[in-house]
């Protein structure tokens, strides 16, 4: 049996965690049905306790996909920043992506998602940046047609597949 897909979760409060557990769910409908994905979530204010922010860098590191999802790019905890700069420019050999997902476009966002999109190179992964308005791959790529993946940017989520694990940690 194949190892599961890993999705990591990191959530401000929870309407974001449900808009990406959505994006999952999208994901998971436009799958094989024998693909198997498993989804953590943690929220914001886990990572404030030491020993669980130790046990969630160790969770994004080994993820194939984190995603980041809060209202505003700009307002970031530190202990989130701090969390960030943890695991994701750390060399990893494994194909994986990082999704900054967030409730609006703000010109003051464009400083993160820079920082984001540099350690993300540095970590060797992909990145993905998604707002309200658009998403786009990187710095220097974006969609110009309906070619973008669905479920980044829009759709209603299918039914999933009961055998997968989903939780979010309130």
């Amino acid at each position: 049996m194949n190892q599961a897909f890993k999705v990591l979760i990191v959530y401000e409060n929870f309407e974001w965690g449900i808009r990406a557990k959505e994006m999952v769910a999208r994901l998971v409908a436009r799958t094989h049905p024998g693909f198997a994905i498993e989804c953590d979530a943690w929220n914001f204010q886990l990572l404030s306790q030491p020993q669980l922010l130790h046990l969630a860098t160790g969770r994004a590191a080994t993820a194939d996909m984190v995603i980041l999802s809060a209202h505003r790019a700009s307002q970031l905890p530190y202990h989130v920043k701090h969390w960030i700069q943890g695991w994701l420019p750390q060399p990893n050999t494994e194909a994986a992506a990082l999704v900054a997902m967030f409730g609006e476009h703000e010109q003051t966002a464009a400083p993160l998602h820079t920082h984001l999109s540099q350690m993300a190179q540095m970590g060797g992964r992909d990145f993905f940046w998604h707002n309200e308005r658009h998403a786009t791959l990187s710095p220097s790529m974006s969609f110009e047609d309906d070619s973008a993946p669905a479920f980044v940017l829009e759709g209603e989520p299918n039914e999933i597949n009961a055998t997968r694990r989903w939780g979010i940690n309130e």
